[in-house]
């Protein structure tokens, strides 16, 4: 018993359990409201505007046969039909309940951006505010605001290219001459492949580190 409870606990504990309960029941609740709407209130109106009664449309395929025994009607086979107009309801209670989601995606969405940029503004100010909270990689501001830049990458796109150019910037500063002439001198190879047309007016690899040779010296 001691072992189902303990289990249960962790099930409970496990994840967000009781908010998916709380949407699984908003949804519930919500699919019923949805569909008393199209049955109660748009089917009506819109069969009142044709003049026709779109929630009873039906297309009989095969008429009930009755029989009398006893003087008292037994319907033999049912008949078979197609309710085209109870799929017209289902179809408007998906489009419906798909917009109102779809709605309600974007609000929570459009609120918990407007809360994250708010909480980046406020970490950026106190960067500036108080520098020496950010001194170190150990310091919690510093912690924050790089937990903050790997979840919301989007908010920070001034300060990664910042960080790309810096890092490039720091290669280019440690690459030996050897290596940026080498880079050169193949940027001028593929230069000459593609002006020059046939095989002998290339610049061979060979002549290339010749010349390279030569320039150190």
């Amino acid at each position: 018993m001691k072992n189902v409870i303990g289990d249960f606990k962790k099930f409970v504990n496990k994840g967000n359990v009781f908010d998916l309960a709380i949407g699984l029941i908003i949804g519930t609740t919500f699919t019923a409201i949805v569909t008393s709407l199209v049955n109660d209130i748009i089917m009506p109106l819109v069969s009142t505007a044709i003049n026709f009664d779109l929630t009873g449309g039906k297309v009989v395929l095969r008429s009930e046969i009755i029989d009398v025994v006893d003087g008292e009607e037994i319907i033999v086979k049912k008949a078979i039909t197609l309710n085209w107009g109870i799929f017209l309801q289902t179809v408007i209670n998906f489009f419906i309940i798909a917009i109102a989601i779809f709605v309600a995606v974007k609000t929570v969405k459009a609120i918990k951006n407007s809360y994250v940029r708010s909480q980046i503004r406020y970490l950026k100010k106190m960067r500036i505010k108080h520098p020496t909270w950010f001194d170190e990689d150990t310091d919690l501001g510093t912690k924050l605001y790089e937990q903050m830049k790997k979840d919301h990458p989007e908010q920070f796109k001034n300060e990664i290219a910042d960080g790309i150019e810096e890092r490039k910037k720091e290669a280019q500063a440690n690459i030996s001459p050897q290596e940026l002439t080498n880079q050169l001198l193949l940027r001028l190879n593929e230069n000459l492949e593609k002006m020059n047309g046939s095989q002998d007016e290339k610049a061979s690899m060979s002549d290339l580190k010749q010349l390279s040779k030569n320039t150190q010296m």
